[in-house]
């Protein structure tokens, strides 16, 4: 694609990430109004299979935190319903985008015994019970969505969902600076402003704020999505693509979102062609380089990567703490671990250690482990064509799980990779 087809295509949604950017500056734009102008104009631009999928799993945590800003709650909750709803009609019509629901269910079905059994196994806390049924309603939520995209991939335009992606985060960063009660950045190259400027107790100290880092897992989602092709030449979109996300990821602060936007460049110039293109890869591998020291350079708060731990909050590099005690607790009970949402520090329940792959060995042991990890290899092997494809996405994905939330959220990266068998494509170039 060079660049006048990419105006053809998306010139009105980079128009509107640009003037979000631009405006984090000049603070001049009617940022409400604008707001549910590019929520409607998302939707409607895309077709019926791409709404089912942001209304399942991308819509509700979105159009909730923009409701939300408004002091409208709930909102995102009645996305999920629709989605399903769309799915059950489309069922009725005979479309049918379930097909080999089978596929996704039965390593599923597998995964959620490990953590029903794992807790049934143990005691402490109040949690378990909790996080069984969340992780559950989301797992289910990523397998219908992940279902219904692997069976209409051919209609599903991923270049315009990684857009959409980048585009609701440049929403969500202006709409931040009203949120969170802060004077946005100082100048063009005040990055990490949002994570810098709001309050360290933020989340709990205002009614309603917006999270630095679900903006930086937005945009790396979108760079995924973007880069999700058979193609594996360099073109001008997604070289804008993935600038434009690392701008966002940078202003917001999101250090995890930065690495993975690093290890996404890096990445992308490994699988490509050599030869003639190797000028290019000189190019993208010195704005990675860059990338990352202006991320870890060119800011406030004594660095982007600086470790924060004061008044009881733990941040950054800080996240240690979270990650020995789950060292502790795997050597406490290495076989069967403590049990699925048995996970405490201080005493304190519902928390996690920043870490999938500990989560899971300290909560449900090797055996648990093992278990889990196996089947979801399998289905990556029964479908190396289909994985290849989704690669970078999976990327994305992974890395945000390896350094933030729980299994709870991180399942949908299992549900990607449980439905891997249903999707049917042959990839015929290496990317």
């Amino acid at each position: 694609m060079n660049i006048t087809a990419l105006g053809r295509k998306y010139y009105i949604e980079i128009l509107l990430i640009l003037l979000f950017i631009g405006d984090l500056f000049l603070q001049v734009l009617p940022v409400i109004p604008l707001m549910f102008v590019t929520l409607l104009y998302v939707v409607l631009r895309c077709n019926n299979w791409e709404r089912i999928f942001f209304f399942l799993i991308s819509f509700p945590p979105i159009a909730g935190t923009l409701f939300n800003t408004i002091g409208i709650s709930g909102v995102g909750g009645w996305f999920v319903v629709l989605g399903v709803a769309m799915v059950a009609l489309a069922l009725v019509r005979g479309d049918n985008p379930l097909r080999h629901i089978e596929k996704g269910l039965i390593p599923f079905a597998l995964c959620m015994a490990v953590f029903i059994i794992s807790a049934l196994m143990t005691t402490g806390g109040n949690y378990s019970t909790s996080k069984i049924i969340s992780t559950f309603i989301q797992g289910s939520l990523g397998i219908l969505a992940f279902l219904v995209f692997y069976n209409n991939y051919e209609d599903f335009d991923t270049r315009k969902v990684g857009v959409f992606y980048i585009l609701m985060s440049a929403l969500l960063l202006r709409l931040s600076i009203i949120t969170n009660q802060i004077p946005g950045p100082t100048n063009i190259l005040d990055f990490g402003f949002l994570r810098a400027q709001s309050p360290l107790d933020y989340l709990d100290s205002l009614a309603f704020s917006i999270d630095y880092q679900y903006m930086g897992f937005l945009c790396v989602q979108g760079m995924g999505f973007y880069l999700m092709s058979l193609q594996d030449k360099i073109d001008i979109g997604k070289i804008l693509i993935l600038l434009l996300g690392s701008l966002i990821t940078l202003y917001a602060g999101s250090r995890q979102a930065i690495v993975t936007a690093v290890a996404i460049f890096v990445l992308w110039i490994f699988l490509l062609r050599t030869g003639r293109q190797f000028g290019r890869w000189i190019v993208i591998i010195i704005g990675a380089i860059l990338l990352y020291y202006v991320g870890s350079n060119l800011t406030n708060d004594e660095g982007l990567f600086s470790s924060v731990a004061q008044e009881g909050y733990v941040e950054g590099s800080g996240r240690s703490l979270w990650i020995l005690r789950g060292i502790q607790l795997f050597q406490e009970s290495p076989i069967f671990g403590v049990g699925y949402g048995r996970y405490n520090l201080l005493g304190e329940y519902g928390c996690y250690p920043h870490n999938m792959l500990l989560e899971l060995l300290c909560e449900t042991g090797i055996v648990g482990f093992l278990i889990i990890i196996g089947v979801a290899q399998r289905c990556i092997f029964k479908n190396k064509d289909g994985f290849r494809y989704v690669l970078f996405l999976f990327v994305a994905m992974f890395f945000r799980a390896m350094a933030s939330a729980g299994m709870n959220d991180n399942i949908v990266l299992f549900s990607l990779l449980f439905c891997l068998p249903a999707l049917t494509i042959k990839v015929k170039e290496k990317i």
